[in-house]
């Protein structure tokens, strides 16, 4: 059996998810909704709920979310879901993205639906602005508190970035900064009086937005996300306008294993393809010696090494993460 709880980033509501023996149930509010589910050989999901018209939306997708989740593993791939034409028609979300009038979703078109994990504002046309000697698009001003959640049922934790608050975060990531594990690479091993001018500068900077992970509501890393036409990274990787970039650090060494960093790379990935839906790939330049990063880059099928140079401070690899590969893989 497997049981959790998700609050929706954009209403607050909260849903709880049970599933067992082929069943869902989903209560939210004074509303609850039921769903049996099993997986075909095709690997098509059959999705077969309790048609009630009282339900929200979301709580459909949330149960849809829910039968995915468990048909994760390589043994019980869900490929695609097929819902009924009644309920289809009642979720807008589902209607835009089903391949035909069979209503058969796939898991690549469900992951790409933002409001079920992503705190979205409008997209902004696209107009054009120079740093330095790099042209780019008019980036959005720097979102505010939770920006992201999901949970994962591959490990049973729940993933959230929230955007830097110095007050609230300048102690743990003092004390991560200051970890030799850490400071070997990042190279920040400063009072706090200077890593809280490094955060604000952060802030501050349009073309990039420092992030911490929480996991179980636990501050547990930090990411530092960025707009790669206009970064140091730009001469060095054949990169559209959109494209994005990250460098990260797990600060909470209990965290640390393959699986749920395997998780906690999914989730920047999906949240930075979801917060930019023009961005074609995702980039990272870690140190060419970082074995234990690059080794992700090895196991890990949407990512692959395309290069080693040189930046004036360090020997880098450079990384390469496609929109096709990641929501076409199965970290999600």
């Amino acid at each position: 059996m497997l049981n959790y709880r998700m609050t929706d980033l954009l209403s607050n509501e909260e849903t709880e998810i049970t599933l067992a023996d082929g069943k869902i149930v989903a209560k939210r509010g004074s509303t609850e909704a039921k769903a049996a589910y099993h997986l075909a050989e095709s690997g098509i999901l059959q999705f077969e709920p309790s048609f009630d018209e009282a339900v929200a939306e979301m709580t459909w997708l949330r149960m849809i979310e829910g039968a995915f989740g468990v048909h994760s593993k390589e043994e019980n791939f869900a490929q695609a879901v097929r819902v009924e034409r009644s309920l289809a028609e009642l979720c807008p979300s589902l209607r835009n993205v089903a391949q035909s009038f069979d209503f058969v979703l796939p898991r690549t078109a469900f992951f790409q639906l933002p409001n079920l994990w992503h705190k979205s504002s409008p997209e902004i046309p696209e107009s054009w602005s120079q740093t330095g000697n790099f042209e780019h698009p008019v980036r959005p001003h720097c979102p505010e508190g939770t920006v992201y959640r999901r949970f994962s049922a591959a490990v049973g934790k729940t993933f959230e970035f929230k955007v830097a608050d110095v007050e609230r975060d300048l102690e743990v990531f003092h004390q991560w900064h200051n970890q030799p594990r850490v400071s070997e690479f990042w190279e920040l091993a400063k009072s706090k009086d200077e890593l809280r001018d490094y955060l604000e500068k952060g802030l501050a900077d349009r073309h990039q937005i420092p992030m911490i992970l929480f996991v179980d509501g636990k501050a547990t890393g930090y990411f530092e996300m960025y707009w790669v036409p206009e970064d140091r990274l730009a001469p060095f990787c054949d990169h559209q306008p959109w494209d994005r970039g990250f460098h990260f650090l797990i600060g909470d060494a209990s965290f640390l294993g393959f699986k749920n960093t395997d998780q906690a790379l999914a989730s920047v990935v999906h949240y930075l393809f979801l917060d930019a839906p023009r961005a074609r790939t995702i980039w990272a330049e870690p140190r060419a010696d970082n074995a234990k990063v690059l080794k992700y880059a090895e196991i890990l099928p949407a990512w692959r090494k395309v290069k080693e140079f040189d930046f004036p401070h360090k020997r880098a690899a450079l990384l390469e993460c496609t929109r096709r590969r990641f929501f076409e893989g199965k970290q999600l």
